[in-house]
C-alpha cells in the first residue's frame, strides 16, 4: 500500500483500525477509501463510525470524541436550514 496520497489523519485512522484488529482485506479497502481524501473529508468520514471505532480514533488523536461528530452535526444543521428555506419559499410563492 502506498501512503503517498494519505493525509496524516487518514494514517491515524488506519493505525487505529489496525490496532483494533481489523483484517487485512478490510484494511486494504479502508486504505483505498481514505486515499486522496483531505483532512476535512476524513473527519466527515469519521463522523459515521460506530462508537467503539470513533472512541478509539479520538483516543489516538487525543481529542474529545464529540469533535469527530462535528462534520455530521454541521451537515445536519445545513440540511435543516435548507429545508426551512424551501418551506418558506413555498409559503411565499403560493
Amino acid at each position: 500500500m502506498s501512503d503517498k496520497k494519505l493525509d496524516w489523519m487518514a494514517k491515524q485512522v488506519l493505525d487505529t483500525f489496525t490496532y483494533l484488529g481489523f483484517n487485512a482485506d478490510y484494511m486494504e479497502n479502508l486504505h483505498h477509501t481514505l486515499n486522496g481524501k483531505s483532512r476535512a473529508e476524513v473527519l466527515a468520514w469519521c463522523s459515521n463510525l460506530d462508537l467503539r471505532c470513533k472512541r478509539a480514533v479520538a483516543d489516538k488523536l487525543n481529542i474529545d470524541i464529540h469533535i469527530l461528530s462535528i462534520g455530521d452535526n454541521t451537515q445536519k444543521q445545513l440540511d435543516e436550514e435548507a429545508a426551512k428555506r424551501r418551506e418558506l419559499k413555498a409559503l411565499i410563492t403560493r
